[in-house]
């Protein structure tokens, strides 16, 4: 793994959440082995216009990733919360691996990290990312998708 990598992982606190992508109809898009994701990060002083453009330029990447089906930012005050969504554990890596190197700077620069929760069948691959970052991960017990 990059430098940049490893610096944006040992930055990154990330809360995966299990949030609903339902259609009109009410059935969801979601299968059992997604991998959900809310980044907790803290916009530090000082870097508002590099977090507008850093923003802008991550959701550019990302839209180009197939697996990827949700990438949200949410913010409340200097407080913001990224939502991911990936069809599989392989599409949750492939996107870290695209992501440390071309991003991971800039991210370190601009935000503090929170913490990272992991919903979902993580599977040793994303264990192997995000053990370091001391993750606490859950998977489904029970409930239902629409």
């Amino acid at each position: 793994m990059t430098r940049y990598f490893h610096r944006f992982l040992s930055a990154v606190g990330v809360i995966f959440v299990l949030s609903g992508a339902a259609h009109a109809d009410g059935h969801s898009d979601e299968s059992a082995d997604d991998i959900q994701l809310l980044v907790e990060v803290t916009i530090k002083d000082g870097k508002e216009e590099a977090f507008q453009t850093l923003m802008a330029d991550m959701i550019t990447s990302t839209q180009t990733e197939d697996g990827t089906l949700r990438y949200e930012f949410q913010r409340s005050g200097d407080l913001v919360h990224l939502q991911d969504r990936y069809a599989d554990n392989a599409s949750a890596v492939a996107h870290m691996q695209s992501f440390g190197p071309n991003f991971g700077a800039r991210f370190s620069d601009v935000f503090t990290s929170t913490r990272l929760v992991v919903y979902g069948p993580a599977n040793e691959a994303v264990r192997a990312l995000f053990d370091p970052l001391g993750a606490v991960y859950f998977e489904r017990v029970g409930g239902f998708r629409r």
